[in-house]
């Protein structure tokens, strides 16, 4: 699926979220093959670029490098340059960068992030972007996800 059709169902799903929209959405997401998180992978663990939406603190994720790309372009996130108001760099404002992993991968380190108190995943920010709560994610992958 191309980032257009993805946009057209993350529009459809924000406007109407009754569930086969949502459901259409999510397996569309999850069968991009991979997906890119933005933060800086430390020694000991992934810290991940923050936003609020809300009044939650989300973390950002891309259905494609390209969109990560974009994302980071726009916002002059590049090394450690400005970012957007209500976007918080890692603790100690280090270099971002763009990981890309499997999705299964990516929901497996997004689940194990809750304790940080993030509290949702925002996908696709800047370009048809829709969320869940953290406490979601495992189970849409479940639902919605490879061989679902």
């Amino acid at each position: 699926m191309n980032d257009h059709d993805l946009n057209e169902l993350s529009r459809a799903a924000n406007h109407d979220q009754r569930a086969e929209r949502m459901g259409a959405l999510w397996r569309a997401a999850f069968a991009s093959g991979s997906w890119t998180l933005v933060g800086r992978n430390g020694a000991r663990r992934f810290e991940p670029l923050t936003t609020r939406y809300e009044g939650m603190v989300c973390v950002l994720a891309f259905t494609s490098s390209a969109r990560a790309s974009a994302f980071l372009a726009e916002n002059m996130i590049e090394g450690h340059g400005s970012v957007s108001a209500g976007t918080e760099l890692p603790q100690d404002g280090a270099s971002t960068e763009a990981v890309s992993m499997p999705v299964p991968a990516a929901v497996d380190l997004l689940d194990e992030l809750r304790p940080w108190g993030i509290e949702c995943v925002l996908v696709n920010e800047g370009s048809g972007p829709f969320i869940t709560p953290l406490s979601e994610l495992v189970r849409l992958f479940a639902v919605h996800g490879l061989g679902a």
